[in-house]
């Protein structure tokens, strides 16, 4: 998906960032000077391996010469932290009534 505006936008391969326009976004804001603004920032990482991230649309991902790059879905990477979250709360939960009952049984408290 971004690989051409990826090449494009290369630090022609030295590492570090470069700023882009988006492919996602950039074709459908209002005025023509938003629609040229460099949104979409570009870091080679490794001679063969870069990340994007765009600043307005919040698209990132990842990509490899000669492969598709990988568009991170946000709505599933937010569900995933939001069930994380409540998986560690219940986690936290369980470990407070164990050693609730230890120190119930023992006196002590664990450390």
């Amino acid at each position: 998906m971004f690989a051409a505006n990826e090449r494009r936008a290369r630090p022609h391969g030295r590492i570090g960032r470069t700023m882009a326009t988006c492919p996602l976004c950039s074709e459908g804001r209002r005025t023509p000077q938003k629609r040229h603004s460099k949104v979409l920032a570009v870091t080679l990482i490794e001679p063969e391996f870069a990340v994007y991230y765009c600043n307005h649309c919040e698209a990132q991902g990842y990509c490899r010469p000669d492969t598709p790059s990988r568009v991170i879905d946000l709505a599933e990477q937010q569900r995933r932290r939001d069930d994380f979250e409540q998986h560690g709360i219940e986690a936290l939960k369980i470990a407070r009534i164990e050693r609730d009952r230890m120190i119930g049984r023992t006196g002590i408290a664990a450390s």
